[in-house]
């Protein structure tokens, strides 16, 4: 959507008035439930306070919607760090990607102070990594979910950059490799009646919303999904955190808060979307993906991975278990334009 609409050779004044009053009369009809507003935000809980967990990139972002921590990684490979030439992780002992070495309690407070000082400290940060195999060991959430008897699957499409649990060894290599499947798996298991209790679904890269891409066809696909949730005896007990794990790139006034030597990081746009999520509700509390991880912690009772999920909101704020549960709201998918960039690999390398 776009509401930066200034007018040229009319001053930035008259700009600004325009993009106010566009975000006001948009806001209006998000508030309202007007059709075709965006998502029906009107109609569910609009996250205003909802970080990523951690400055970035993509790849480590995801692991953290897991792990609540990335093993110290702070970066996905680079060019000269892909090993056989694409992102394999555990598949590939010569890729290797950077992180902070081990630090002492002192270097860890230097780290934080370095954050504090803008761009000059910032460049002075890097002096505290070292590169090593993308191939980890640590808790993640579908160990706890095993152990309490409790389903989940990752439904993830295709797409280099985002293959979380393909950095876990014991994932990887185990039999619980078989609950990471292909995104288009999720609705013929909605229909079939085999959904897990947990699940993170994540589309093919064509259809991720990144740049230079076709917002509207990722838009769709996103539709899609929610209208075959919706439209299922799963909705009356379904709750949907739909987000990013990118901010766009564009200015925002709303600056992350500094809770360690890796985040928050950038604001995300954030839905919660659930029969029982409060209608028209912008939610202020502050959320990041470690707060998802501790709602789903909270509603199956199992225990915490790290400091981060345990100290993060539990999201039970942005629901209403005692009110009219909210029907279901499908929308129309979009006709898309026709974009310059067709032809995209489902697996690009940097």
């Amino acid at each position: 959507m776009n509401i930066r609409r200034r007018s040229p050779g009319k001053g930035r004044a008259a700009g600004v008035d325009q993009d106010v009053a566009r975000i006001q009369t948009i806001w209006r009809e998000c508030r309202a439930g007007a059709k075709g507003g965006p998502f029906l935000f009107g109609s569910f809980t609009l996250a205003d306070a909802f970080f990523s967990s951690i400055y970035g990139p993509t790849g480590v972002e995801h692991l953290w919607t897991f792990a609540a921590q990335s093993d110290r990684f702070v970066d996905h490979e680079r060019p000269g760090q892909l090993g056989v030439g694409k992102r394999q992780f555990c598949d590939d002992p010569l890729e290797s990607a950077f992180s902070f070495r081990q630090l002492s309690r002192a270097d860890q407070e230097r780290v934080y102070q370095l954050e504090q000082q803008g761009a000059s400290g910032a460049a002075q940060v890097p002096a505290y990594w070292e590169a090593r195999w993308p191939c980890t060991d640590i808790k993640v959430l579908p160990d706890e979910l095993k152990a309490a008897g409790i389903s989940w699957k990752e439904y993830r499409g295709p797409n280099e950059w985002v293959q979380p649990l393909r950095m876990v060894r014991h994932v990887r290599f185990s039999s619980m490799w078989k609950d990471v499947v292909s995104s288009d798996e999720f609705i013929p298991d909605l229909n079939n009646g085999k959904l897990p209790s947990v699940s993170w679904v994540s589309p093919p890269f064509p259809l991720s919303d990144h740049p230079p891409l076709s917002m509207c066809r990722g838009e769709n696909w996103t539709v899609r999904l929610m209208n075959a949730i919706m439209e299922s005896p799963y909705w009356k007990s379904t709750a949907v955190v739909l987000t990013w794990d990118d901010f766009g790139g564009f200015y925002d006034h709303v600056a992350p808060p500094h809770v360690d030597m890796y985040g928050l990081g950038p604001r995300v746009p954030a839905i919660i979307i659930s029969p029982w999520s409060r209608p028209g509700y912008v939610d202020h509390t502050t959320y990041e993906f470690a707060s998802v991880l501790h709602f789903i912690e909270t509603i199956f009772d199992v225990p915490p991975m790290t400091s981060r999920d345990a100290n993060a909101s539990d999201m039970l704020g942005a629901f209403d278990f005692n009110q009219q549960p909210i029907g279901p709201l499908p929308l129309a998918q979009r006709n898309c334009p026709v974009t310059p960039i067709q032809n995209v690999p489902e697996e690009p390398t940097a």
